[in-house]
């Protein structure tokens, strides 16, 4: 029973890994679609700048980040039921969800005052950053469906955002498995 319940963990933790790399979780119509989930080839050159583009990104992707981390925030009265060393981890997740919020509005701030590639550079940096830390945390963590869903909705946008920096900036670190047989072919 203990090695069942393991596994379950275990597979919910890496559904919510997915969700921050795999934006076609995102059930809302106006997502990209699935495809737009594959690293980008080596090399890949970053989208020219397009300040009007990226400022409509901005804007929803922290509107989205906020949504994400008040599911999170939200979700924690339902900590009860998780492990210690679990509580833990939720709670730095739920850390990194309320960095990436402020982050996300800091960057919409900054592009909205007309700063460009390389004024919001380290902006972006630092998100991919947390981010990263965000992805290894999630992965010891039980997050709800509904959760799952705007944080995938937020890493959608971040991820158009990403290319006009660095395409394979969203796809860098820690990922989890896609087709790892353990666990089953996630699409």
């Amino acid at each position: 029973m203990t090695s069942m319940r393991s596994v379950l963990l275990h597979v919910l933790a890496i559904s919510f890994a997915l969700a921050l790399a795999l934006p076609s979780w995102a059930e809302e119509p106006d997502q990209p679609a699935a495809a737009a989930a594959t690293p980008p080839a080596a090399g890949t050159e970053p989208k020219p700048w397009d300040q009007e583009a990226v400022a409509k990104l901005a804007e929803d992707f922290a509107k989205r980040a906020s949504e994400a981390y008040t599911a999170i925030y939200n979700q924690g009265g339902t900590t009860g039921s998780l492990a210690s060393g679990q509580r833990r981890d939720f709670f730095r997740l739920r850390d990194k969800a309320r960095i990436i919020d402020r982050e996300a509005r800091h960057y919409r701030s900054a592009i909205k005052d007309g700063k460009g590639l390389d004024e919001t550079y380290s902006i972006f940096e630092r998100l991919m950053v947390e981010v990263r830390g965000a992805r290894v945390v999630a992965r010891r963590v039980m997050i709800q469906e509904d959760t799952q869903k705007k944080i995938a909705a937020a890493g959608a946008v971040l991820q158009q955002i990403s290319d006009y920096y660095d395409p394979a900036a969203f796809f860098e670190g820690p990922q989890a498995p896609l087709n790892d047989p353990e666990f089953g072919a996630t699409k």
